[in-house]
């Protein structure tokens, strides 16, 4: 061997994306107004990729933040019976009073 053989180094080889642009377009505008699961998405968007590359492509977007909903708790007939309750007793405020809005 000679002393001035240059030393190679490897290249680092890519896997094909599994999403194009146009895909990953689609599942963001699809993500980016509404509460869907990633496989809501991946069946609205109809993407030929897996539902894991969905989650890939979500995760990677830098304007979309996924969190999962917390659940609130069903306002009771007995909980709206009062509220109106309240408000009937409390249409005829002075001036301060006209200031707040009722609105369900």
């Amino acid at each position: 061997m000679s002393a001035t053989k240059k030393l190679r180094t490897k290249r680092k080889r890519r896997t094909a994306k599994a999403t194009t642009e146009q895909e990953r377009r689609k599942i963001i505008r699809i993500a980016s107004n509404s509460a869907a699961t990633a496989r809501q998405i991946w069946d609205a968007a109809g993407t030929s990729a897996s539902v894991r590359a969905v989650q890939r492509v979500l995760r990677q977007s830098s304007h979309i933040r996924r969190l999962k909903l917390k659940k609130k708790s069903v306002l009771t007939a007995q909980h709206s019976g009062g509220r109106l309750n309240f408000a009937r007793q409390h249409i005829q405020w002075s001036e301060d009073g006209k200031k707040v809005v009722f609105m369900d």
